[in-house]
């Protein structure tokens, strides 16, 4: 048998086909959710017969209660679960673990028991603390208080008024966009602590510090320390050093960050037998 995995995140949409012990292909699939879950559901069904595959399934961001999960269930006609439990899946299986993403939004789950424990996940409006959304927001909220080299490095400008210019426009865009393009703010705030500017390694300490936050308040609850981290922040070197640094400081025990909410959403279907 072979499963198509599909990975739905906040500025991503990623795709593996499975075959029970290895990837045999993967790539980006071009959907965005301003699409509509039929084209999903078009664009993958193409994919599942391109690739001569049984099934697809996916590991969506923000779909977390069961009736969430069936109602995309009868729309995708594939087995739906939410992007962390297809992470925390491909990490641990059906065993205790812990997994954090820190991506466009953040969220930290553990499972321990059958039972499961959560903190974040609720929106950029309410939380996503120290994701690429709350950085590129802290840098823009600090840029407008103060002189900055951020001003330069985000907005390509030192005046004060052309910077808040750029920034009504942004306030025009759809949520999704407006989301994606505070979030991309993060890499020139990351790219800037590497090279020693103090604005930008404060915001991303804190970054670290309210991620942290987050796993300590869910091993308070559920006890488990073993950490499966995801998520586009984790990509850059500079950023996964100092979070392992932290981590290890506040006793996390780092298993891996290189998992995969696809892979692991295609283990668990084939695992569960499909839709059902």
């Amino acid at each position: 048998m072979k499963i198509v995995g599909v990975d739905i995140g906040g500025s991503r949409s990623r795709f593996v086909l499975w075959d029970g012990s290895k990837v045999l292909k993967k790539g980006h699939l071009k959907w965005k959710y301003g699409d509509g879950w039929i084209k999903l559901r078009e664009l993958t069904e193409d994919l599942r017969d391109k690739l001569d595959a049984d099934k697809v399934c996916y590991a969506i961001r923000g779909v977390w209660n069961e009736k969430e999960k069936r109602k995309m269930e009868r729309i995708l006609k594939g087995k739906v679960i939410s992007d962390v439990e297809g992470v925390l899946y491909d990490a641990f299986g059906e065993k205790d673990g812990m997994v954090l993403i820190a991506g466009t939004g953040s969220i930290c789950v553990a499972r321990k028991g059958g039972e499961i424990y959560r903190f974040g996940g609720y929106g950029y409006l309410f939380s996503d603390w120290g994701s690429a959304f709350w950085i590129g927001r802290m840098a823009v909220e600090l840029l407008l208080r103060k002189e900055s080299f951020l001003r330069i490095a985000i907005f390509n400008s030192e005046d004060l008024e052309d910077v808040r210019n750029k920034i009504k426009r942004i306030l025009t865009l759809k949520d999704e966009d407006k989301i994606r393009r505070i979030a991309k703010f993060s890499r020139v705030v990351i790219k800037c602590a590497e090279l020693g500017d103090q604005d930008s390694i404060y915001i991303v300490l804190s970054a670290i510090k309210e991620l942290l936050s987050m796993c300590i308040k869910v091993r308070e609850e559920s006890g488990i320390r073993d950490l499966a981290v995801h998520g586009g922040l984790f990509r850059n070197n500079y950023f996964k050093e100092n979070f392992s640094k932290y981590a290890k400081r506040y006793g996390f025990n780092i298993v891996g960050y290189g998992f995969d909410g696809a892979r692991g959403v295609a283990k668990f279907t084939m695992a569960s037998g499909g839709l059902r």
